[in-house]
């Protein structure tokens, strides 16, 4: 990767993270009076650069890393973490079923970028938000990937987006 290549990439990189700890510094206020760690499912995880840096981040933040890949990344940091972050190798279809439904706080999708595979994961991984949870994703904004928004818009719940492409929806998609 050029050097060039490679720093638009880490720039990419820590807006994306930054928005995820302005989520999680939210939660994390909302959840004050909750004993228990914050709670975060992670679809689509890659080198887990963002992962590794929320999990240092944030002692209180326990994850669950999904991707079809075992790269070695994410598994050092389930190494490094073996109380706080757990791997599931598969697609996030196949993954849903391990995750109680009711038990995550936040979730992230950054998986396949397809129409149908993120009105997928919407569809199977809202039941895993507490009532008090957040769902978000990645490249919402992104011409290569106009199925994200696409999928987003059409649950017909309100959202946002912020920085690095990201989305939050305003309140649990049922």
């Amino acid at each position: 990767m050029a050097g060039e290549e490679l720093l638009d990439t880490m720039q990419h990189q820590v807006t994306i993270a930054y928005h995820l700890c302005r989520k999680l510094h939210e939660l994390n206020y909302e959840l004050r009076d909750v004993d228990g760690p914050i709670r975060m499912a992670e679809l689509g995880v890659s080198t887990a650069m963002t992962s590794n840096f929320l999990i240092d981040f944030f002692p209180q933040l326990h994850m669950t890393l999904v991707d079809t890949h075992p790269y070695h990344e994410i598994l050092d940091l389930v190494r490094r973490h073996p109380a706080r972050v757990r791997f599931c190798q598969g697609t996030t279809a196949n993954t849903a079923s391990q995750v109680p439904d009711n038990s995550l706080d936040l979730i992230f999708i950054d998986a396949q970028h397809t129409y149908e595979n993120v009105s997928e994961d919407i569809r199977n991984w809202a039941p895993k938000l507490k009532d008090t949870g957040t769902m978000g994703g990645h490249d919402l904004y992104d011409r290569a990937f106009p199925g994200v928004r696409k999928a987003v818009e059409e649950t017909g719940v309100p959202y946002e987006s912020g920085p690095g492409h990201t989305w939050w929806f305003a309140e649990t998609p049922r």
